[in-house]
């Protein structure tokens, strides 16, 4: 007797995959609020399966259907059915895109929405804008940053600046630029201060990794300089550890006191950019040790990778290259042009003390 093949469509949900289709609604519904027929043209859905869409969404609380008046007033004209989105914010929309990432991981939205407070959202927001200032011009009384950095608050006050300037029909037409949370800036912040929690955790680490791993054209000069003897390059991290301009997202995180909650969400985001493997084993590794050497076959050691708040390994999905990506970005173009300075004078004053 043969066995009924299962329907590839059947095969993936039973595996835990996220459903197409409710993606498709929630993209749709992110636009605004839509009846029933505008879903079935933007999405492409049959009628019945879109129908049970639905249902479900709103069952889980995803979606909830409100009495609209007609477009047009007159005889004839019924009250429309609205469905939107219970949570089309800006964090709401962050969130759910990240957690839509991978099939074999689901993160917990509502967890993510408790961590992602008002401050931390700023604090998010301020670290992934950071970059060197360029005018003369000084920060804003209220930035968390040191006068060598500029963000995004500076450059919406540069905006409304220049919009003052405009007469007339320029000025109408010219619109203030909007900053708001998404998923780009959330990958950014957290990646930004993941880079420099993880150097401050496993500065040891650090001097090996500079030493070994070839590094862009316009930094292997100044690191070849500060790297004659690593000692002292771990010497100068320790020392100048709470310099706001040594670690800026650190010293934004502190005067927002914001650094508990950033870490909340380091762990939150973790199983996505470390990928399910790594994650499972540093599961393993934390519940039980004994257990972690037994299946994996390894010496008893500490690993120190597996016991820092910081995250030092990445999977391959989009998020994770996406996050390794803006902390060589943010180290070669925001960080090493103010650290090599600092690092020549710091080593010239060292040398010099011992003589």
């Amino acid at each position: 007797m043969k066995m009924k093949r299962k329907a590839w469509w059947n095969m993936g949900r039973k595996r835990g995959r996220p459903k197409i289709s409710e993606r498709k609604i929630e993209e749709a519904l992110e636009k605004g609020p839509k009846t029933f027929e505008d879903l079935v043209i933007e999405t492409g859905l049959a009628r019945t399966s879109l129908s049970e869409c639905l249902s479900k969404m709103e069952e889980e609380g995803k979606i909830i259907r409100k009495v609209a008046p007609p477009l047009e007033r007159g005889p004839g004209k019924r009250y429309r059915i609205l469905i939107e989105l219970v949570d089309n914010t800006p964090v709401g929309r962050t969130l759910r895109h990240l957690s839509n990432i991978s099939s074999l991981i689901q993160l917990d939205v509502e967890k993510g929405k408790e961590i992602l407070t008002n401050d931390v959202i700023d604090t998010i927001l301020v670290i992934s804008s950071l970059e060197i200032r360029r005018s003369k011009k000084g920060k804003l009384l209220d930035c968390p940053h040191s006068q060598s950095f500029a963000c995004y608050r500076e450059w919406m006050e540069e905006t409304k600046e220049m919009r003052e300037t405009l007469e007339g029909g320029l000025k109408t037409q010219y619109q203030l630029f909007e900053y708001s949370l998404n998923e780009a800036e959330l990958i950014r912040g957290l990646a930004r201060f993941n880079w420099e929690l993880l150097r401050t955790e496993l500065e040891t680490l650090f001097t090996y990794l500079v030493s070994e791993i070839p590094l862009h054209p316009g930094t292997r000069e100044a690191w070849t300089y500060a790297l004659k003897k690593p000692e002292e390059l771990e010497e100068f991290f320790k020392d100048k550890r709470d310099d706001p301009e040594i670690f800026p997202a650190l010293n934004v995180a502190r005067n927002y006191n914001t650094t508990r909650q950033l870490e909340e969400l380091l762990e939150w985001i973790r199983p996505v950019v470390e990928g399910p493997e790594i994650s499972r084993v540093r599961e393993v590794y934390q519940k039980d040790r004994k257990k972690f050497y037994e299946i994996y076959g390894m010496p008893y050691s500490k690993i120190s990778s597996f016991e820092i708040k910081a995250i030092a390994c990445c999977g391959t999905n989009l998020v994770a290259t996406l996050f390794k990506q803006e902390e060589r970005s943010y180290e070669e173009h925001v960080l090493i042009p103010l650290w090599v300075p600092k690092m020549r004078l710091y080593i010239k004053k060292k040398r010099r003390g011992k003589k």
